[in-house]
This record gives structure tokens, C-alpha cells and sequence, in this order.
């Protein structure tokens, strides 16, 4: 079943998006997808355009968009301009790894767990990142002296990079106290405004609200979803509701991901279990506690006499939680029940369910806005999702014309088919 067949099997004759942006106040510009503090290009062509055509409607309905930003700093700095940077509390180590030119600048972000709520939520749960990233590399350069070996410090280093990349994005903060979500959501901000003011400079624009998710789901947790949606929850019992990278599991892993890195995951299901992978939970295998990760989690829930269902998303979130689509859709839904809110969902090319089911507990109406895709080609030559810094330097750099007309090409509500353009090759595919 399509996208659109999806929203014609809950909306059925009512479904007029025109008639529908014609009394909305607000939009809510879904993307289940964006469950990072990264944003994809797509993104931003597509809150530029809507600001752009919502501006036609009589009440002018202003765009809310989200970030989820659960991510691993590795994960959410690809392709853009920033890095993360190791340190140690540790004196000796600290000098160790500046001779090694391994030193905080501009565009850096350090991991940063004291006199930070983020930070002291993870070490609750998990211990403090920061004491084993310093074991770690204290073990290294033991060795190091004790074999006459520099090289084991370098590999130790490695590993410790290694760990400190699996850390949620969450924990790390610039030279100037922000963390890297709160700089994404400015950067994220000034990138529609550029665009939005470089394509159509003297056209009518309506307003764009970002948020950051953990805010308004700092009061929401699982056993609210299932409470408020139990008919939607009860058909998930195989289905991840959050995934959470694993810095202890990642260590050993080998195998690299479809983002290059080579980081495990674990799953937890909508009954608050946590499983090896999302592959274990999709078989029907037992619920996992065998890595040092999960055991201080399991742990410490023990100790407190809670589950994950008890945990609010928001809390969940900064300790690098990562919400499903479906979790995403159902939150939102409990947090903007109001009818005069559309939700404007992205037209999935294999939704599963997931547009249905957002429909069905949607207080007001919705629309599916059109599958766009902005793509870039690796090193490889292989097709990828080119983020927001790109495809800003690509406007910036000889792409304003091809950008342009992609986007005059969008319409307000999907159309059933695919727009694509390719920054790499200039090439734009309609289809």
C-alpha cells in the first residue's frame, strides 16, 4: 500500500489538502526520518518551499518542524563542518594527547558530563564516560611504558576515539558551551532563511518554528503512549521503539553501517525490553542485558523500581535514545492534539503503516507533502543523502539555478511521485 492509499483509507473523500491549509493555524512538517541532530538537504528545500506556499493561504499557517537529536557524535558530524575532540582529565594524559596535536578549536566539540543535566543523566545510568574514556587510555600508555612500545599509546588512543565517537551527540559541547544540538538548530534556522530569502527574495514567506524534541517530551514516556494509543500500540510488538548506540558494543564491532561506522545498536520494543539489535526483537529473541552498557542500565532501573516505560523520551533522548518513526508520529500526535494543527507527513516510498497510523490518531487533518530527495555521491561513487551544509555551498557555489528549479517544481502536497536532485551531477529526476 502507497502513501497516498494509506491517507485515502483514513481520510477517504476528505482528503483536499488545499481545502485543508485553507483554516490550519500551524503545520507540522513531519519527518519520522529526522531522528539526529544532523539535517538532510531535503529538509530544508522543503521548509523553504512550504514557507513559500503556505504564505498563499488565507490564515497563513506557520510551519513547526522538529529535531530529534539522538544521534552518536561519529553519526552526526558526517559531511559537516564540525569534529569531535578527545581530552582527559587526567594531567599526564591530557599533555600526551596535545603532542599529539589531538587539541579543542573553533568547529570542535568536546564531551562534557560535569555540571551538565545531559551529562548527569548518562553517568546515572550508564557510569561516567568520561572516567572510562581516561581507563582507557591510562591502560594504553601503561602498556606503552612497560613494553617500550609508543605505539601501544596510539592504538589505545584509537580505541578511545572509537568509544568516545559512540557517545550520543547530547554530551558534547563547543568552546562556547553549546551543545551540538543547540548549534544544529541555528545552523538549521539560518540555513532556511538563506535559502529561503536567496530563491524567492520578493515573495511572501510564512514563519518557521524549530524545535528541539526532548523539550516538549520531557513529560512523556512510553507507558503515556500505549495509555493514550493502546489499539496502534498493541500491533507493535515486534517493532523497535527506540534504538540507543552502544559505546561498549561498538568497541568490538568491525562491520561498518550504512553511515561508514562501525557501531552496534541495541533495541528496546514498546513494552520497555531491550534487545540485542533490532533484528533480535524483529525474531522474537530474549531480551538482552549481556554488555556492561545495558547491565548499569538494568542496574540502575532496578535500583530505582522502574522500567523504560517510566522514563520520560525527553531524559531518554539526551542519554542518545533514538525514537522509530512510529514512536515519533504517536508522540507528536499526544503532544499537538489540536484540530487546528495539520500534520503534514513525508510521503514514504514503503511507509509500512506508519502514514495510517499517524492519520488515525491525528486530532485535526493531514496532508502527505511531496517525496523529495537531495543527493550527493560519496567517495564512491555511491548515491547518498547530501545534509544541509552541502547543499547550501552547492546554492552558494554554481547551484542556484538547478536548486531553484527543483524547488519551483515541489508542489504543496505530494502528487504520488518522486523528485530528486542530485548535487553532484546537477541532474534533477522527476518521476
Amino acid at each position: 500500500m502507497s502513501s497516498i492509499d494509506e491517507v485515502q483509507a483514513s481520510f477517504g473523500e476528505r482528503l483536499d489538502p488545499q481545502e485543508f491549509l485553507h483554516f490550519a493555524d500551524r503545520v507540522m512538517l513531519g519527518d519520522a526520518s529526522t531522528s539526529s541532530p544532523n539535517v538532510r538537504g531535503c529538509e530544508i528545500v522543503l521548509a523553504v518551499k512550504m514557507a513559500r506556499q503556505f504564505a498563499e493561504m488565507p490564515k497563513k499557517p506557520e510551519i513547526i518542524t522538529t529535531l530529534y537529536s539522538a544521534r552518536s557524535i561519529e553519526g552526526a558530524i558526517k559531511n559537516t563542518p564540525y569534529n569531535f575532540v578527545m581530552r582527559s582529565d587526567n594531567p599526564e594524559i591530557q599533555r600526551r594527547l596535545e603532542e599529539l596535536g589531538i587539541v579543542a578549536v573553533e568547529n570542535s566539540f568536546l564531551l562534557t558530563t560535569e555540571d551538565t543535566e545531559n551529562g548527569a543523566r548518562f553517568a546515572a545510568l550508564f557510569g561516567n564516560p568520561q572516567a572510562r574514556l581516561d581507563n582507557i587510555l591510562l591502560k594504553g600508555l601503561a602498556k606503552a611504558q612497560e613494553n617500550g612500545d609508543p605505539d601501544l599509546f596510539l592504538a589505545a588512543v584509537e580505541r578511545a576515539s572509537k568509544f568516545l565517537g559512540a557517545l550520543p551527540a547530547t554530551l558534547f559541547l563547543n568552546i562556547n558551551g553549546q551543545t551540538f544540538p543547540e548549534v544544529i538548530v541555528q545552523d538549521r534556522l539560518a540555513m532556511i532563511a538563506e535559502m529561503g530569502e536567496s530563491l524567492y527574495p520578493d515573495e511572501e514567506k510564512t514563519g518557521v518554528e524549530l524545535y528541539e524534541s526532548k523539550e516538549f517530551l520531557q513529560r512523556v514516556a512510553l507507558r503515556d503512549i500505549a495509555a493514550a494509543y493502546p489499539e496502534q500500540v498493541s500491533t507493535l510488538g515486534r517493532v523497535s521503539a527506540l534504538t540507543c548506540t552502544c559505546p561498549e558494543c561498538s568497541l568490538s564491532s568491525t562491520k561498518p553501517n550504512g553511515d561508514g561506522t562501525t557501531e552496534e545498536s541495541h533495541a528496546v520494543n514498546f513494552k520497555g525490553e531491550i534487545f540485542k539489535n533490532s533484528g533480535a526483537l524483529t525474531s522474537g529473541a530474549k531480551p538482552f542485558n549481556n554488555c556492561n552498557f545495558i547491565k548499569k542500565l538494568t542496574e540502575y532501573l532496578s535500583a530505582n523500581q522502574i522500567t523504560l516505560l517510566d522514563a520520560p523520551l525527553g531524559a531518554l533522548i539526551d542519554c542518545g535514545f533514538k525514537l522509530s518513526g512510529k514512536l515519533i508520529y504517536l508522540a507528536e500526535a499526544l503532544v499537538y492534539q489540536d484540530p487546528m494543527v495539520l500534520n503534514a507527513i513525508r510521503d514514504y516510498s514503503d511507509p509500512r503503516g506508519t502514514v495510517k497510523m499517524s492519520m488515525d490518531v491525528w486530532a485535526g487533518l493531514g496532508i502527505l507533502t511531496p517525496r523529495i530527495y537531495i543527493h550527493a555521491l560519496d567517495n564512491e561513487g555511491k548515491v547518498r543523502d547530501a545534509t544541509g551544509y552541502e547543499t547550501i555551498a552547492y546554492m552558494r557555489n554554481g547551484g542556484f539555478q538547478h536548486l531553484k528549479d527543483f524547488a519551483d517544481s515541489i508542489p504543496v502536497a505530494s502528487d504520488g511521485r518522486v523528485y530528486k536532485l542530485n548535487i553532484s551531477t546537477n541532474e534533477i529526476e522527476i518521476n
